[in-house]
């Protein structure tokens, strides 16, 4: 066995044996439009009870898979790793030993206690999932390089992206068996162009604050939709969260690229155009700088994972105009941008026209059916 076999630090051989088991179990398929309709015209406490019961037995499955990734990875003698592989197994112990309590909690109210109770539990282990990533990328940069390093961040995101929908849905539905409203519960939201256009707008509104806040100025940003009104529905499957990132990172980078190249005549600058757009099953956002464009030597190294042209910021950075790192990355801005992208089916590339500026093109399913990833 590789690595905690090995190493004999983690698993008995009983252990990992159980762990393989359990991440060759079957995965049921998720899309972004099976989260939205789940539990759809069913009674409020009774689609929280669904949810618990689903995810009861698919994110031991999930989390066990993903520490599967993890130990086969040949990145999985660098630090951080064991962290990692450790924080999947005791998410998998916690929901066991949350089953095994099951007995003991009262049933009435069709398992309003037991829901609540997982709720809880769930929303502690995604907290402690997201601080052992965080730890993980810590560790990871100086091995930033190596195609090891870009596969396991890749499929670490991923999955972690997906671990958050499925308990931030159950959540909204627990919330909403306790507190019934007119909102849907759902993650998912079903938007119309226009309401897309408007989450642009409001994007690019923060976006400006924070470039403000650091710069003391900032390019102008136009919001548009289709030339021509689309035939037939617009409305589209998204994560709203998602968009906003997407959009954030972007217009972040075509704005540092406009200040460096249009210094103090900023003011003459075109404005930084984001449209939007969609036909068949895709939904489009284009978002078009006059930054100059991306150096050649720089553009096969804009998706790895760490990449980063900004000085790197300190983990305890503020908003303020001195230390406002909003606009000095991590270097992992566009790689989860694109990895959100692929989450809802599409993507994000880059076309660059040398001297005159970037334009960043984002596809999405509009239909929410791609399956996303495990």
């Amino acid at each position: 066995e590789r690595g905690f076999l090995t190493r004999g630090s983690a698993f008995s051989a009983c252990g990992m044996a159980a762990f393989r088991s359990l991440a060759r179990q079957p995965v049921v398929p998720l899309s972004l439009a099976s989260i939205h309709r789940f539990a759809q015209g069913i009674p409020p406490v009774k689609a929280a009870h669904l949810s618990r019961k689903f995810l009861q037995e698919q994110l031991p499955i999930r989390h066990a898979i993903a520490a599967q990734d993890v130990i086969d990875s040949p990145a999985m003698d660098l630090p951080g790793t064991d962290r990692l592989v450790l924080r999947y197994k005791a998410l998998v112990d916690s929901y066991a030993k949350l089953e095994e309590q099951e007995g003991s909690i009262n049933r009435g109210d069709d398992s309003l206690q037991l829901t609540e109770a997982f709720a809880k539990v769930a929303s502690d282990n995604m907290a402690a999932l997201e601080q052992d990533v965080s730890y993980l990328e810590s560790q990871l940069r100086s091995n930033s390089t190596t195609s090891a390093v870009q596969s396991l961040m890749q499929n670490t995101q991923t999955h972690l992206i997906t671990a958050r929908l499925l308990v931030a849905q159950h959540l909204n539905l627990v919330q909403e068996a306790q507190a019934p409203s007119e909102r849907p519960p759902s993650v998912v939201s079903n938007l119309t162009i226009q309401d897309i256009i408007q989450l642009c707008e409001h994007t690019a509104a923060d976006c400006r604050a924070f470039c403000v806040e650091k710069h003391g100025e900032a390019p102008e940003v136009k919001v548009c939709g289709p030339a021509r009104q689309p035939r037939g529905s617009t409305q589209s499957l998204v994560v709203e969260g998602h968009v906003h990132y997407i959009v954030m990172e972007l217009l972040k980078n075509s704005m540092r690229a406009e200040l460096d190249l249009w210094k103090q005549d900023i003011a003459d600058a075109p404005p930084i155009t984001v449209t939007v757009s969609s036909m068949g099953n895709e939904l489009g956002i284009r978002v078009s700088d006059t930054g100059g464009g991306i150096p050649a030597h720089r553009r096969p190294y804009i998706w790895n994972w760490f990449y980063s042209t900004a000085p790197q910021s300190e983990p305890t950075y503020t908003y303020s105009k001195n230390f406002g790192a909003q606009f000095t990355g991590y270097g992992v801005g566009l790689a989860l941008a694109r990895t959100y992208a692929n989450v809802a089916g599409g993507g994000v590339s880059i076309r660059v026209l040398p001297g005159y500026g970037t334009d960043a093109y984002v596809y999405m399913n509009r239909l929410g059916t791609h399956e996303i990833p495990t």
